[in-house]
């Protein structure tokens, strides 16, 4: 299958996150500790490392019921690296609707079939809960904390109080899907519980149903997307890119490289070694 979206990890080039032609949705976020983040040791079964988590999945399947009946097949392990440790857990989705969230626990699979609510941040969904019971729409009486410490756990109770609004109000275009990750993003560098205190550097939003991804880089309110309807894939195995800021706003598709542009450019590349 072939999928749009990579990233650039402190010299390692993956995807983090991503749409396949199917429409199939991935992403790994980070895991912040308390607590200590950890994956099951290998077995006999294929091994995956983190980072190729995101890839296998769009490589393979095209909804979330096909990639969670296929996932018992490999297994998940630590990646040890001279830099940072790579801890992530995984949110899925298709256009269907469905969605499932993927994490390791204590080094155990725990797989949240739909995912509800749909919207995961920087922690495990399983040790949230005994939080969110504090807040409205979770059973307590305390008020969303849109004006507290953008830690995980906060991050997370604005993003999923702003998507119920925007549900109620049939009003999930991009442009409020945008001022949802605006709410949620980290600004001020401070590392609070859950979180690293990374700056954001840009948001990006995927429409399964009609296959576009659109994002903007923090720095610069310009909006760039791409249609996959747009984009010919190529039959062979080869690796096309766009920058990550384009030079000019608006639908970017036409800025990538044609298949037999990469083709012969990889044939140079051969002629040469």
């Amino acid at each position: 299958m072939e999928a749009l979206s990579s990233r650039r990890i402190t010299g390692l080039t993956t995807q983090t996150d991503g749409i396949n032609e199917k429409g199939l949705y991935a992403a790994g976020l980070w895991i912040n500790p308390p607590p200590a983040v950890k994956y099951p040791s290998p077995d006999g079964r294929p091994a995956l490392t983190p980072p190729m988590v995101v890839p296998y999945i769009l490589d393979n399947y095209a909804t979330v019921d096909a990639e969670l009946a296929g996932f018992d097949s490999v297994r998940v392990t630590e990646l040890v690296t001279d830099t940072i440790p790579i801890t992530q857990h995984w949110f899925i989705a298709d256009r269907s609707g469905d969605s499932a969230i993927i994490e390791f626990p204590d080094g155990n699979l725990s797989v949240l079939h739909p995912a509800n609510p749909p919207v995961m941040t920087n922690h495990f969904q399983v040790w949230g809960r005994n939080w969110y019971q504090n807040y409205t729409g979770w059973g307590g009486s305390l008020p969303l904390p849109y004006r507290e410490k953008r830690t995980s756990l906060n991050r997370f109770l604005v993003a999923i109080g702003m998507t119920e609004k925007g549900r109620a109000e049939k009003n999930l275009t991009a442009s409020f899907v945008f001022a949802i990750l605006g709410a949620v993003a980290q600004e001020d560098g401070i590392p609070y519980h859950y979180s690293s205190g990374s700056l954001t550097q840009w948001s990006v939003v995927y429409d399964l149903d009609n296959r576009t991804v659109e994002w903007y880089i923090h720095d610069n309110a310009t909006r760039f997307f791409v249609t996959m309807d747009s984009i010919p894939f190529c039959t062979e195995a080869a690796t096309r890119t766009i920058p990550l800021r384009p030079y000019r706003g608006g639908d970017v598709s036409d800025l990538m490289p044609r298949c037999e542009e990469v083709y012969q450019s990889d044939t140079k590349e051969l002629t040469k070694k």
